[in-house]
């Protein structure tokens, strides 16, 4: 059961991340991360949602078959913020792809601090996030890193 509450949930995080990266009021990356992060914040209030995720992370570390299924929500998340690359200046040496992995790490330390801590503990995270990603400006030289995302491997065990 709470795997699917968890499942339920993750969803509607890729579904705000996806609007806010690719919808047509597409955000900058922090706008796109704080929005995540607010709607992440928002579930934990009404629900327990980042405790019930660390719960799910947990299993997930006996499980392979669970694991598996984080390991591509992992991916779509990765897929929707690697996009975001595109419209900040990232320098050359950094992949669309490693630009994703340290925004959904983000997320999910964002998740760890809730759970842990309390929505107190976390509540600047996504003005700052935004004050550190703010908007392109107009005519920006966009990255010209790769920016193909690539499926996430099992979670090592």
């Amino acid at each position: 059961m709470i795997v699917a509450i968890a499942e339920e949930n993750i969803g509607q995080v890729i579904s705000v991340l996806r609007d806010s990266a690719t919808g047509p009021h597409r955000s900058s990356p922090g706008a796109a991360l704080a929005h995540v992060l607010d709607l992440i914040r928002a579930k934990h209030l009404d629900d327990g949602f980042a405790a019930i995720t660390v719960m799910v992370w947990s299993e997930a570390l006996r499980n392979r078959a669970l694991a598996a299924q984080l390991a591509a929500l992992r991916h779509e998340m990765a897929v929707d913020y690697g996009g975001l690359a595109t419209d900040i200046r990232l320098p050359k040496a950094v992949s669309a792809e490693s630009f994703a992995t340290v925004l959904g790490s983000i997320s999910a330390g964002f998740i760890l601090q809730l759970a842990l801590f309390g929505p107190a503990a976390a509540e600047d995270l996504p003005a700052t996030v935004c004050a550190l990603w703010p908007a392109a400006k107009a005519g920006s030289v966009r990255s010209p890193g790769n920016h193909a995302i690539k499926p996430a491997g099992p979670l090592k065990e």
